[in-house]
């Protein structure tokens, strides 16, 4: 069991356990690594029979096999005559042999599948879970998903350690479950909706990047945070710090949510290299660097010096930390792919110095994302957050539409006849927008407001639907025409009417957007228009778009000229657009 402690510099860590009903309690201090050549940690005891502890692992490759040399060292100093006892029989016998299986293991499974990583003993499954999961797993295959993925995530569940299954992420088994990472994502979220699967968000430090705290609902989530490892608080948001992770069911097998009490290269896979260095220490490192952004900061500590790994990149870098801040830090640096970095810290206190990646992983499937389809909206409608808690979401396409003369329809063909039309123009235009990977928010009388995470989605649906409507249409008379609004930008999420749901300038100026279409085109903002995918479709031939520049002025933004862009499109054979 770990705590954090603010007396305990350097992010070390004070952490307890009982062996034997013998209380051990020791600090240890900040793992130190260079990926992917090895790790160190030491660790230092105030109750038990030790009294040091070092571990060094190193990962060198092997010339004659062309694989990878391991070695695993320990040293480990007494702290009483039970040590002198204890330390021989533990570390030399009992860990040497469980650790040696568990490496022997790891090398057996290292070219085999993911499956084939079979645990050595047999899950432990809740009364009744084995028949459980397989009629569970049949139903999912009654309701036409892909019975070869029913039958992965089956296998998932009987024969993967707890550790690792309890917190599924979709998106890191599509390679090797050969699919796709939405159909992996729609597999999970109705495992979910039959029984077979739970599902829980995870906030996640921005520093540290590991999950702080779980909550199996949104209305759950607290907009602050504390992260103990890095001592800061940070405020939850959906695009980055909210992931959705899963589970199986209690009721098939139980596993637990467990978290590493320890702080290793594998919690914060985004750091490449840590290292603890005393005042005035100088350290060089040869490392090789994936190419993109890099950071190299101090715990604790303002500022960074931002780094840029290249082909082209200086070979040989010096990272001299001062009392006042890092030299150059106005400056991002060039450095190779391999390079040979030193660290210099200047400063009159011990600093921990951390290079990491500025990208985030794309492995999460974010809050962000996960709440803009349709699939999500349809099957967990009540997940939403608590009422006048407001989360940000970053940034979306946002989507109006509106049926043009909807009201000159209840006129023509009464009441029964046009409300019957306009339920149908709600699933062609639903249908357009999930294919997409867009949802519907809302609907508010015949119009729609949609969401989508990309601007060239939203624009494909909206096209799409446009057509879809007027084909559908066009056989009951006076064909259906849909006019459109979108714009992209930064949104809030809020619960209204039980349903989550969003609102900003964004959304108010996606919802003015709709006002100047007439039903065969679409408008679209500035910041939609110029986005460069967005460019690519209207500029393809194939697609036959027109485009036309307006400058106008919205009600609720006086005082502003916008830019807007009116795009143009064939709808079979359209009528001329009436005023």
């Amino acid at each position: 069991m770990g705590e954090g402690n603010p007396d305990l510099k350097a992010a070390r860590r004070h952490l307890r356990m009982y062996r034997l009903g013998i209380p051990v309690e020791w600090v240890e201090e900040p793992f130190e690594w260079s990926r992917p050549q090895g790790f160190s940690v030491s660790r230092q005891y105030s109750k038990g029979p030790v009294k040091e502890m070092r571990v060094v692992v190193r990962l060198d490759p092997d010339p004659g096999t062309g694989g990878t040399l391991l070695s695993y060292k320990v040293w480990a100093i007494p702290a009483n005559p039970l040590g002198l006892i204890a330390i021989p029989i533990q570390i030399g016998l009992i860990s040497h042999k469980q650790f040696g299986d568990v490496f022997h293991r790891y090398d057996k499974a290292a070219g085999e599948s993911l499956l084939a990583n079979t645990p050595p003993d047999k899950p432990v499954y809740a009364p009744g879970g084995k028949p459980r999961l397989d009629l569970l797993c049949e139903k999912l295959v009654q309701q036409d998903v892909d019975s070869r993925l029913v039958e992965k995530l089956k296998q998932h569940i009987q024969r993967t350690e707890d550790l690792a299954l309890s917190r599924i992420q979709p998106y890191v088994l599509t390679d090797a479950w050969g699919a796709s990472r939405r159909e992996l994502l729609d597999l999970c979220l109705k495992a979910v909706r039959v029984g077979l699967l739970e599902f829980q968000w995870d906030l996640l430090c921005p520093l540290c990047r590991g999950a702080k705290e779980s909550f199996d609902h949104l209305k759950e989530i607290e907009p602050t945070v504390h992260c103990d490892v890095c001592n800061i608080d940070f405020t939850a948001n959906f695009e980055r710090s909210v992931e959705l992770t899963f589970r199986p069911t209690p009721s098939i097998r139980p596993v637990a949510r467990e978290a590493f009490c320890v702080s290793g290269p594998q919690v914060t896979p985004h750091i490449h290299v840590q290292q603890l260095m005393a005042p005035s220490e100088t350290r060089t490192i040869h490392t090789n660097l994936e190419p993109g952004n890099y950071r190299l900061r101090a715990l604790d500590r303002p500022g960074g010096l931002y780094l840029r790994a290249t082909s082209e990149g200086r070979s040989e870098v010096i990272c001299m930390y001062k009392q006042m801040g890092w030299a150059e830090e106005d400056e991002e640096l060039d450095l190779a792919t391999e390079v040979t970095l030193t660290f210099e810290n200047q400063s009159d206190r011990e600093e921990l110095f951390v290079l990491e990646r500025m990208a985030w992983s794309d492995m999460a499937v974010t809050a962000a994302e996960v709440t803009v389809l349709q699939l999500f909206r349809d099957l967990f409608s009540s997940e939403a957050l608590r009422p006048g808690e407001k989360i940000s979401v970053g940034s979306l396409t946002i989507v109006f539409t509106d049926l043009k003369a909807s009201t000159q329809l209840y006129r023509t063909v009464g009441d029964a006849p046009a409300f019957g039309r306009v339920m149908d123009h709600f699933d062609i235009v639903k249908a357009e927008i999930a294919k997409e990977d867009g949802s519907v928010v809302k609907t508010i009388g015949d119009a729609v407001m949609a969401s989508f995470r990309t601007p060239d989605a939203a624009l494909r649906a909206m096209l799409k639907a446009q057509t879809a409507l007027f084909d559908a249409t066009n056989t009951e008379g006076a064909p259906l025409l849909l006019k459109v609004g979108m714009h992209q930008g930064p949104c809030i999420a809020v619960t209204l009417n039980e349903r989550l749901d969003y609102f900003g300038t964004s959304v108010n100026l996606a919802a003015r957007l709709v006002d100047f279409s007439n039903g065969s085109d679409l408008i679209l903002s500035n910041a939609i228009y110029t986005d460069p995918e967005v460019q690519d479709y209207l500029h393809d031939p194939e697609h036959r778009c027109s485009t036309e520049r307006v400058e106008t002025n919205f009600k609720g933004f006086e005082g502003e000229q916008f830019e807007v862009w009116k795009i143009c499109h064939s709808l079979s054979e359209a009528p001329p657009a009436q005023s």
